[in-house]
């Protein structure tokens, strides 16, 4: 039948390595969907690792971390949500910038949510959904969706940050000197949302 069909040896073996490549990165997909439906709040713990130990996440998180944005926007509550933040927040100045790096600069391509629920985003990132969350009355807040993000202003925040810690004397891995982790996260979440685009509010939103 190969040669039927004009394949040789080597394209039936190409062909082959080609499936097993398909399989592999649907196995891939499976798995982090499998991950991030058990808990949500997942994908924030692997952006922190992602930014602590510096890697580049694998293709199929970025593929399937849209279907888990929804439940993480509106449905898992802020204190578990800070609880990582503030991980992160113990960092070093450049593992931060990378963390916000993550959430407000990769661009995602939209998905609508699993179940007949809204669509988590369209062509957005995850910085809405991971910042925010419910309250102690289960009253979801978050940020606006974010249009665009300046990423070379973002880096000169950063390194004017760098700057001002070096002085110091706090560099390198160091944690932040002199900053409580709170003071830290707000200091680069404010940076990130300051080089951020949102929409303007809605007519119900100003209300």
């Amino acid at each position: 039948l190969a040669a039927a069909l004009g394949m040789t040896p080597a394209s039936v073996a190409a062909a082959g390595a080609a499936g097993a490549i398909e399989a592999e990165a649907v196995a891939q997909k499976l798995w982090w969907t499998k991950v991030l439906k058990e808990d949500p709040l997942r994908v924030v713990r692997v952006l922190r690792f992602a930014a602590k130990l510096d890697f580049a996440l694998h293709d199929a998180f970025w593929a399937v971390a849209p279907f888990a944005l929804h439940k993480l926007r509106v449905r898992v509550a802020g204190s578990r949500k800070l609880m990582e933040l503030l991980k992160i927040a113990k960092y070093s100045n450049a593992k931060l910038c990378s963390f916000m790096r993550l959430t407000f600069g990769r661009r995602l391509a939209g998905a609508a949510g699993g179940g007949g629920e809204p669509p988590a985003f369209s062509d957005g990132v995850l910085a809405p959904a991971v910042f925010g969350g419910q309250d102690q009355n289960g009253v979801a807040h978050s940020l606006p969706d974010i249009d665009a993000f300046d990423e070379d202003g973002f880096d000169a925040i950063c390194a004017a940050v760098a700057d001002f810690l070096a002085a110091f004397g706090a560099g390198g891995d160091a944690p932040a000197a002199g900053l409580i982790p709170e003071e830290a996260l707000g200091i680069h979440l404010a940076a990130a949302v300051a080089c951020s685009s949102m929409p303007p509010p809605s007519p119900a939103d100003a209300e």
